[in-house]
């Protein structure tokens, strides 16, 4: 036997074992004077009391509403209406239901005198209390001088005044209904309306035969002896309200059930991550419960219907810390771990049942998604790398959007079948995006319609394209092209592809251009033979071979390129020289007899170098010619 007190886990889809009242037999007695509580806990007082439902009121302990037919169940919480009725369940009641026996009112109820009523006087009050031991603890439920509601300003309704009790015994499941004094002005109700519901009614809220029911408006019965042959007496027994119709003080109702509830065990599953991949593993995992908390269990044997994600209908879960993916023994968190290898993307139900050979508990779903490919959510994202990326294919994506993602482009459309990617830029710069595939025409099984976005590390849109138009994406332009967008090295971008509608399915490829090599000219050169040097260059991207070139020099004069860091003074020597000359580093350059200077420079694929500036400038040596420069160059490297 294995004893279960999770019940603060007792969460969610354990069978409801429907209740039938007709498993209790009732009996009625008078054992001595109505014996009114004091202490506990006073839900409301004063003259102002009427129409109002107290949900959740503690009971003390587990009590067993229901017999043993399907739909019993236990519960340690209450709800008190404040017009004469209480409901055995958690499920909220309504304040201004009175005739709880009638097919609108919920299910699960008792009453001693179901009626709108309200306080007589500022005495009045509505009172809970729990008395005794355990195991025969007692909750008492009591109203106190309260009377018919009533819009008349004099009426012998307005001089009424009832007390009376719902008792709710533990261990053996009673119900007693008891009586105090029971002021009505005269030895009869004054009229039909001041009748009221008695009796206790089970969980199928629509059914006559499911209560049974006092309607305290037949003149022909009397409270002490309620039983009668004819109508519902099958279903009920009636009160009478005629002349003299009223319950003598210590008049007690007695609901002793036939049979209790049977122990409910209680499930409450979930899946961790609640999105699978295909070659991932799904952990699923259940909390298992048991109500009333202090019932006994035999050998409990969990089960996951895991065969939607490539499982088997019997996967058995374990509670013993060690095996498939449980992390502690005899904690009431059962576990397995199944790897995923669905081929359909879906909304995913995972059924998990527990059973223990005399208990048994219905289903209880983990839900999941479960996707074939992991980017088709963002937190299974692939990384884009600079240059081409792909191909990759959004046809087996689930067609709705991650949550919380649209393509904000403001054409009309909120994209659909999105994938995700992360970029880190290795230099600070701007970055180019294109699923144009680098072709001039739309190819065969080709994503031809696709928006993309790029979001920056705060989730904020970057960038952002539907169409490009038709200028660099074949010949519907309906491809995606953003271009200059700002980026930081080092920070990771969230870039979502998608296409525009739900039938825009395909291949396509990334192209990641960055541009973070920056080459700038600026200054003048000079010469004095009268010829002036131009320095030109392209962009210095770090791990290829980069050449600055120069031309208008001298043809007899000898060269130098010089480097410097960025941002040197500038010195006159009758020509500028942009480079400080105690710190620059010279290096003869190739030149060609003809006026032209060159240098080639291995750059190497070294990060630490992405961003660093540098100044370039060349130099014609005295000859025939006469000392010369070129203007200045400033690159900045990157990749």
């Amino acid at each position: 036997m294995k004893l279960l007190t999770l019940a603060s886990l007792f969460a969610c889809s354990a069978l409801a074992l429907g209740q039938q009242t007709a498993t209790y037999t009732f009996s009625t007695s008078n054992p001595g004077p109505y014996a009114p509580i004091t202490g506990g806990l006073v839900l409301e007082s004063g003259a102002a009391i009427d129409d109002t439902f107290y949900n959740n009121v503690p009971v003390g302990f587990d009590f067993p509403f229901g017999g043993t037919a399907a739909g019993s169940g236990w519960t340690n919480v209450i709800g008190v209406s404040t017009n004469g009725w209480i409901k055995c369940s958690s499920v909220a009641g309504s304040g201004t239901t009175y005739n709880f026996a009638s097919s609108t009112a919920q299910a699960r109820t008792v009453g001693a005198f179901g009626r709108d009523l309200q306080a007589a006087d500022a005495a009045a009050e509505v009172r809970v209390e729990t008395i005794g031991s355990a195991p025969n603890r007692v909750c008492v439920i009591q109203w106190t001088n309260m009377r018919p509601w009533t819009s008349a300003t004099s009426s012998q309704v307005l001089t009424m005044s009832f007390d009376f009790q719902v008792k709710l015994y533990e261990t053996t499941g009673v119900i007693e209904l008891a009586y105090g004094d029971w002021l009505i002005g005269s030895t009869a109700f004054p009229a039909a309306t001041t009748s009221g519901s008695v009796g206790i009614k089970g969980n199928a809220a629509a059914t006559v035969t499911d209560y049974k029911l006092c309607t305290s408006s037949s003149a022909a019965y009397t409270w002490q002896a309620p039983f009668t042959a004819t109508g519902s007496a099958a279903n009920g027994h009636y009160v009478g309200t005629g002349a003299g119709k009223k319950p003598d003080n210590g008049r007690v109702y007695t609901y002793t059930p036939g049979a209790f509830p049977p122990a409910q065990i209680g499930i409450a599953a979930s899946a961790s991550p609640n999105t699978f991949f295909l070659g991932g593993n799904a952990l699923i995992t259940a909390a298992i419960s048991l109500a009333p908390a202090s019932a006994q269990l035999g050998a409990l044997s969990v089960v996951a219907d895991t065969t939607s994600i490539g499982g088997g209908p019997g996967t058995p879960m374990f509670d013993d810390g060690a095996t498939s993916g449980d992390v502690t023994a005899g904690d009431g968190i059962w576990s397995v771990t199944v790897p995923v290898s669905s081929t359909t993307p879906a909304l995913i139900t995972l059924p998990i049942s527990a059973a223990d050979g005399i208990n048994v508990a219905g289903a209880a779903n983990a839900l999941c998604f479960v996707y074939t490919l992991a980017n088709d959510f963002p937190a299974g994202a692939v990384v884009l790398n600079d240059g081409a990326n792909g191909p990759f294919d959004n046809t087996n994506t689930l067609a709705q959007n991650a949550a919380g993602f649209s393509t904000p482009c403001g054409l009309g459309s909120s994209g659909a079948h999105d994938l995700f990617f992360l970029y880190t830029p290795s230099c600070t710069g701007t970055v180019d995006m294109t699923t144009c595939n680098g072709t001039a025409t739309t190819a065969l099984g080709e994503l031809n319609d696709s928006q993309i976005v790029i979001y920056d590390p705060a989730g904020a849109v970057i960038g952002c394209n539907d169409d490009a138009n038709g200028t660099t994406c074949g010949t519907n332009g309906y491809q995606s092209t953003v271009t200059g967008v700002p980026v930081t090295a080092g920070q990771v971008y969230l870039v979502r592809v998608a296409g525009y509608g739900t039938a825009d399915i395909g291949t396509f490829n990334i192209l990641v251009t960055p541009h973070s090599a920056i080459a700038a000219s600026s200054g003048a050169g000079c010469s004095a033979g009268g010829n002036v040097l131009t320095l030109t260059s392209g962009l210095p991207v770090l791990g290829t071979n980069f050449t600055v070139d120069a031309s208008g020099a001298n043809p007899f004069d000898g060269a130098i390129m010089a480097f410097d860091v960025a941002g040197s003074v500038v010195v006159n020597f009758g020509c500028d020289l942009y480079l400080n000359p105690l710190s620059a580093q010279l290096i003869p350059a190739a030149y060609d007899g003809f006026g032209n200077i060159s240098i080639p420079v291995s750059l190497p694929a070294v990060a630490a170098l992405c961003g660093a500036s540098f100044d370039l400038q060349a130099f014609c040596l005295p000859a025939a010619g006469g000392f010369g420069t070129s203007n200045k160059r400033t690159l900045t490297f990157g990749f």
